[in-house]
């Protein structure tokens, strides 16, 4: 799972896990994150999966888009951290593993003001999400 790779190469990097956190209390989460949840944080989701096409049929390599939110109580702050999460991520490779990372590629960035939970109550939260493009085999 490239989005698995993907968060150990941010809980590796120093920008980020000063911001989040380290280890298993670094504040990295997929799909959500709950009230309450100290801040900053990120959560995480594949959006979609695309395998790449040849005339001679599939070949191994798929990309897939990961969708990574950065949390902040302040728009200062998730934009801070979406700073570094994306200058982690640029030009990010390893194929120290499975699956071999063959390259990572920004494709968006937008703001989500007031992004608290659905449903809750709470303080407002400023958000930033960004869509990054990861080449797998």
């Amino acid at each position: 799972m490239p989005e698995r790779r993907m968060v150990v190469k941010l809980k590796a990097t120093s920008a980020v896990t000063d911001l989040i956190g380290t280890g298993n209390d670094a504040r990295i989460y997929p799909i959500g994150r709950y009230q309450g949840t100290a801040l900053p944080a990120i959560t995480y989701q594949r959006v979609a999966t695309t395998p790449i096409n040849h005339s001679t049929g599939q070949v191994d390599t798929e990309f897939c888009t990961v969708q990574v939110n950065c949390f902040g109580a302040t728009y200062t702050a998730a934009k801070g951290l979406a700073a570094a999460v994306a200058t982690a991520l640029k030009g990010w490779t390893d194929d120290t593993e499975s699956p071999d990372i063959g390259m990572c590629h920004k494709h968006g960035e937008s703001d989500l003001p007031q992004a608290t939970p659905q449903g809750q109550e709470g303080p407002d939260v400023e958000a930033v999400t960004m869509d990054f493009f990861i080449q797998y085999t």
